[in-house]
Protein backbone atom coordinates (compact mmCIF):
# COMPACT_ATOMS: atom_id res chain seq x y z
CA UNK A 1 0.00 0.00 0.00
CA UNK A 2 1.14 3.23 -0.89
CA UNK A 3 0.21 6.83 0.06
CA UNK A 4 0.10 9.95 -1.82
CA UNK A 5 1.44 13.21 -0.79
CA UNK A 6 0.78 16.65 -1.64
CA UNK A 7 3.92 18.95 -1.16
CA UNK A 8 3.45 22.73 -2.22
CA UNK A 9 6.40 24.72 -3.56
CA UNK A 10 8.12 27.44 -1.44
CA UNK A 11 5.79 30.74 -0.71
CA UNK A 12 8.01 33.21 -2.72
CA UNK A 13 7.07 31.61 -6.04
CA UNK A 14 5.24 33.33 -8.41
CA UNK A 15 3.82 30.51 -10.16
CA UNK A 16 2.49 29.06 -6.87
CA UNK A 17 -0.95 27.84 -8.29
CA UNK A 18 -0.06 26.44 -11.63
CA UNK A 19 2.07 23.25 -10.23
CA UNK A 20 2.08 21.01 -7.58
CA UNK A 21 4.35 18.32 -6.54
CA UNK A 22 3.25 14.84 -5.82
CA UNK A 23 5.12 12.74 -3.82
CA UNK A 24 5.23 8.80 -2.69
CA UNK A 25 5.53 7.69 0.80
CA UNK A 26 5.97 4.00 1.33
CA UNK A 27 4.89 2.56 4.95
CA UNK A 28 6.79 0.34 6.35
CA UNK A 29 5.23 -2.72 7.55
CA UNK A 30 6.64 -4.57 11.30
CA UNK A 31 9.35 -6.65 10.15
CA UNK A 32 11.07 -3.55 8.32
CA UNK A 33 10.43 -1.45 10.66
CA UNK A 34 11.95 -4.34 13.39
CA UNK A 35 14.99 -4.87 10.93
CA UNK A 36 15.47 -1.13 10.39
CA UNK A 37 16.38 -0.86 14.57
CA UNK A 38 18.40 -3.90 14.26
CA UNK A 39 20.40 -2.13 11.88
CA UNK A 40 19.49 -4.63 8.61
CA UNK A 41 18.89 -1.74 6.33
CA UNK A 42 17.53 -3.43 3.43
CA UNK A 43 13.90 -3.31 2.54
CA UNK A 44 11.22 -5.63 1.03
CA UNK A 45 11.27 -3.99 -2.59
CA UNK A 46 15.37 -4.26 -2.47
CA UNK A 47 15.05 -7.76 -1.32
CA UNK A 48 12.84 -8.47 -4.04
CA UNK A 49 15.03 -6.62 -6.25
CA UNK A 50 18.14 -8.54 -5.62
CA UNK A 51 17.01 -11.87 -6.08
CA UNK A 52 15.28 -10.89 -9.47
CA UNK A 53 18.75 -9.95 -10.59
CA UNK A 54 20.45 -13.17 -9.47
CA UNK A 55 17.54 -14.93 -11.34
CA UNK A 56 18.30 -13.24 -14.27
CA UNK A 57 21.96 -13.36 -14.25
CA UNK A 58 21.78 -16.93 -13.69
CA UNK A 59 19.47 -17.27 -16.76
CA UNK A 60 21.75 -15.46 -18.89
CA UNK A 61 24.86 -17.92 -17.42
CA UNK A 62 22.16 -20.40 -19.06
CA UNK A 63 22.04 -18.93 -22.48
CA UNK A 64 25.45 -18.38 -22.96
CA UNK A 65 26.41 -22.21 -21.53
CA UNK A 66 24.08 -23.44 -24.21
CA UNK A 67 25.32 -20.79 -27.21
CA UNK A 68 28.80 -22.01 -26.41
CA UNK A 69 27.37 -25.74 -26.71
CA UNK A 70 25.99 -25.34 -29.87
CA UNK A 71 28.94 -23.67 -31.33
CA UNK A 72 30.94 -26.11 -29.98
CA UNK A 73 28.67 -29.01 -31.79
CA UNK A 74 28.81 -27.16 -34.88
CA UNK A 75 32.53 -27.03 -35.43
CA UNK A 76 32.59 -30.64 -34.75
CA UNK A 77 34.69 -29.84 -31.22
CA UNK A 78 32.32 -31.99 -29.17
CA UNK A 79 30.32 -35.23 -30.14
CA UNK A 80 26.42 -34.60 -30.58
CA UNK A 81 25.25 -37.13 -28.04
CA UNK A 82 27.75 -36.04 -25.26
CA UNK A 83 25.28 -33.25 -24.52
CA UNK A 84 21.43 -32.65 -24.92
Amino acid sequence: MSIWKLQYPPLDLKIYNKFLVYSRVNPLTVDEMQNFEKGKSITTNADRTLKRSMRRNLYRCKLRRDVLIELLKKVGFIPEKQWK
